[in-house]
């Protein structure tokens, strides 16, 4: 049984006690319960977001113009955009143009990278 069902069933017994003064608190305090727990409840939502915050920003690194996570540099592992995690703290992923530039499709931030993946075949498949 919690706080707001053992409220209810005070103020349940003091209307039966017919106090209109003890029933207005019971209703004041009600009230003030129900912000201590929309209050708890979004406190608790900002700590889940900032432990989600830190876990990626351990698992991130900074390397050749760009971030990487994991301990080497491959296609598995990024490159994500250099910009958007410094600034807005979100890992976007950046996409090759053309040998070795990538660029971010969100900001539209644009880095040199060697030594990632080998650059696309421009002709058609042969068959």
């Amino acid at each position: 049984m919690g706080i707001v069902d053992t409220l209810k069933d005070v103020a349940v017994l003091v209307q039966k006690a017919d106090n209109i003064e003890l029933v207005k608190k019971i209703i004041g305090l009600q009230a003030e319960i129900g912000a201590m727990m929309e209050e708890n409840r979004a406190l608790k939502e900002t700590a889940r977001k900032l432990e989600d915050a830190l876990e990626l920003k351990t698992k991130m690194h900074f390397d050749k113009d760009a971030y990487w996570t994991g301990a080497g540099r491959k296609e598995a592992d990024g490159p994500y955009c250099p910009r958007c995690f410094d600034v807005d703290r979100r890992p976007v992923r950046m996409v090759q143009q053309y040998g070795n530039f990538f660029r971010c499709t969100q900001c539209k931030t644009s880095v040199e990278i060697e030594g990632v993946k080998p650059p696309r075949d421009a002709g058609p498949l042969v068959v």
